[in-house]
């Protein structure tokens, strides 16, 4: 009898441990969705700021990268920024409005991973557009 009790307490204590934390889980209310207007630290930002990037959201990309001024990794904010601008459509902004400043963010940062990345983005735009003379010079670099 007292053998029958123990393993019921047992298996009743193995349940319990297995479904209590599924359960508690369950009720464990979500954590809050950082919006634009909550301060968050700056690597937290720049991964909000990163994800926005990923969603092409330019307004929440926006507000996420001004919270993450001063990040090791701020260049690739820059970066983000200019593929916002490459991939708008053109009923947003003209054609071709981004090249000064991919030019400046390419001279600048000559030589890095990130001005690679750009000059790869920026070939691909000036090829859709049809700027070949534009292309080639970037092409040659």
């Amino acid at each position: 009898m007292t053998y029958r009790i123990a393993i019921a307490a047992i298996v009743g204590l193995i349940g319990f441990s297995v479904l209590a934390p599924a359960e508690a889980s369950k009720r464990r209310p979500e954590p809050p969705q950082a919006s634009a207007t909550t301060t968050l630290g700056v690597d937290e930002a720049f991964v909000a700021a990163q994800q926005a990037f990923t969603k092409n959201d330019p307004t929440r990309f926006e507000a996420m990268a001004a919270q993450a001024r001063g990040h090791p990794l701020a260049v690739y904010l820059d970066y983000w920024r200019l593929r916002l601008r490459l991939q708008q459509p053109a009923r947003d902004m003209p054609p071709g409005s981004a090249d000064a400043a991919v030019q400046r963010f390419l001279a600048l940062h000559e030589g890095t991973l990130v001005a690679d990345l750009l000059s790869r983005d920026w070939m691909l735009d000036l090829g859709r557009r049809h700027e070949w003379p534009a292309f080639d010079a970037e092409y040659t670099r």
